[in-house]
């Protein structure tokens, strides 16, 4: 898994034709894993990849831009530190914002590099305050002045991205930490997260789903209906009819229940709406 290189693919949704695209290179050249990077689109299709895997907890200081119309990797200048598990959330006024993720500081230390930066086509990359945030933060776009990370930590934040960068306190959600579990805007200012996280005694991740709307005076999550079966490691996509399909995951609970294999313990995908 350590190996430094990556295969990319392009999949036409009519044709379902499948090939292969150009792997991204570093800035010198050299080739690089994307192993647990994170990505978001440009408004014109281009996508920002930010991040990679050298080894588990130790990510690269790289970040590229991949063109859909040419084929081609466009290298950008490094971070200012490795990134391993990052989230990049696309900002109203073009940007891209970047937090999270690890890197090794010292032979057996890493560090979460609390840094958030924010990149832009004209102005390079720009620091904003820090705050610690766990791995793949869930990150989402309120407005040009406010982003909302919804977890996986028990405690909510708003980031103001503006300026220097302003930490605020959020509504958290009643349930806690819940590792693993996507989180997705259905619609404007409304968001839903899903499952995640580990019972303490079982390792049984959680079904329920935690809902706040952003529209209303006093914005609070609330339970909604929960899923069918607990997931862990799943995916979550929004449909055009407002319904969210969630693929994959599994139900933990064997092991140290962080990815259950185990004959009937993977899960296939399940459809839902949102009351």
């Amino acid at each position: 898994m350590d190996q430094h290189e990556s295969d990319v693919y392009l999949l036409d949704p009519v044709s379902l034709e499948i090939r292969r695209a150009r792997s991204p290179p570093m800035p010198d050249g050299s080739s690089v894993n994307l192993f647990c990077s994170g990505h978001a689109f440009l408004p014109d299709g281009r996508l920002f990849v930010a991040g990679g895997h050298i080894v588990d907890g130790d990510g690269v200081n790289q970040a590229s831009l991949y063109d859909w119309r040419t084929n081609s990797w466009t290298p950008l200048p490094p971070m200012n530190h490795g990134r391993w598990y990052p989230s990049v959330v696309a900002l109203p006024e073009g940007g891209m914002l970047v937090t999270s993720g690890s890197y090794r500081e010292g032979p057996n230390t890493w560090q979460n590099n609390h840094i958030p930066q924010i990149w832009s086509e004209n102005g390079g990359w720009r620091d904003l305050n820090g705050t610690v945030l766990s791995l793949y933060p869930r990150l989402h776009a309120l407005g040009r002045d406010r982003i909302f990370a919804s977890g996986a930590d028990p405690l909510s934040q708003f980031l103001d991205p503006s300026g220097a960068g302003a930490w605020s306190k959020a509504p958290s959600r009643a349930e806690g930490d819940r590792q693993y579990a996507p989180s997705v805007t259905y619609a404007p200012g409304k968001i839903i997260y899903i499952g995640g996280g580990n019972d303490p005694s079982t390792r049984i991740p959680s079904a329920v789903c935690e809902v706040i709307d952003f529209g209303v005076a006093d914005p609070a999550w609330r339970t909604t209906d929960p899923m069918s079966r607990p997931r862990r490691q799943h995916n979550a996509t929004l449909l055009a009819d407002g319904t969210i399909l969630v693929t994959g995951g599994t139900r933990g609970g064997g092991g140290d229940g962080f990815n259950d294999l185990g004959p009937g313990q993977p899960y296939m995908r399940q459809r839902c709406g949102i009351r």
